[in-house]
């Protein structure tokens, strides 16, 4: 493509954040949490889902779009013991410690190739330091989680890359790359379980999968395309949806949300948690992508 991406300061109310373009994609990323908000291309529906409900106030996690949840996923108690261990703190937040705080532009640029920027935390706990690359083109995205270990001992650690995405209708929309796969249901005591056909989702769902492959498919119909979510290190993803009950009770989220949208949370947890040693590198990355099909 010839002509050169635009990456521009967006207005958002308490946050910075940019708008990123490049031909017919689109994406907004803000300073708090490194966090994605939007993904898509234009006159098409979403690829990500952009929550209308959302609170764009600083220090106030926001939801939807793909938070980033480091140095720990959930609660830090559900946690391996080895990340209880090395991360122990009283009143830990949930989903880590770097979703509300303030991310440094550490690069941003944009040319006819597309747009690439770099973010930098500001956790530095355990001397680890983290950064997350976006890397937009004109048919994909990616995000890569970067953390590399300055300090004197080995860190345990788990992670996740928490993409909400946009469907039509999640109850109409067929999933692959599930199928054989173990997961943990969370909604009925962790049981452990085995993933024998591709999941369909049609009420509340909360699944931690272990050993899955590299790609993840979205095959919505009315949509007329399919999402292609390709992983790198990462061999673990949750899928969640609230359903009608619980969504009407979450904070900025509309009852009837639960239908537009569908959380595979890239991951690196529980058996797929990780562990870098001083000097050493690791973390996790998804490029997403749409292909269009005609009926």
């Amino acid at each position: 493509m010839s002509i050169a991406a635009t990456i521009y300061p967006y207005p958002l109310h308490d946050l910075g954040a940019w708008r990123i373009e490049y031909g017919e994609a689109y994406a907004l990323i803000c300073a708090q949490g490194s966090q994605l908000l939007e993904y898509g291309f234009r006159n098409e529906p979403p690829v990500i889902w952009s929550n209308a409900y959302a609170s764009f106030i600083a220090g106030t996690p926001i939801r939807g779009g793909v938070p980033v949840c480091w140095p720990w996923f959930v609660d830090l108690q559900s946690n391996p013991e080895a990340v209880k261990a090395d991360w122990h703190m009283a009143d830990a937040p949930f989903h880590g410690l770097v979703r509300q705080a303030l991310w440094q532009v550490e690069h941003m640029e944009a040319d006819e190739h597309g747009a690439r920027l770099t973010f930098a935390s500001p956790v530095t706990r355990h001397g680890l330091t983290a950064r997350i690359h976006l890397k937009l083109d004109e048919n994909s995205l990616e995000l890569d989680l970067d953390i590399v270990n300055h300090g004197p001992r080995a860190v345990a650690m788990t992670a996740a890359l928490h993409s909400y995405y946009a469907v039509s209708d999640v109850s109409a929309v067929t999933l692959r790359g599930f199928a054989g796969a173990c997961y943990y249901d969370n909604l009925h005591d962790r049981t452990l379980c085995q993933q024998v056909s591709e999941p369909r989702i049609s009420g509340p769902t909360e699944r931690v999968y272990q050993g899955l492959g590299k790609i993840i498919v979205i095959e919505d119909p009315a949509w007329q395309r399919k999402i292609f979510i390709n992983t790198r290190s990462s061999h673990s993803a949750v899928l969640w949806n609230p359903g009608p009950e619980r969504a009407a009770t979450l904070d900025q989220f509309h009852p009837d949300a639960w239908r537009a949208m569908l959380c595979i949370e890239t991951a690196r947890v529980l058996e797929d948690m990780f562990t870098i040693v001083p000097g050493a590198s690791g973390g996790l990355a998804v490029r997403i992508s749409r292909q269009l099909v005609q009926r």
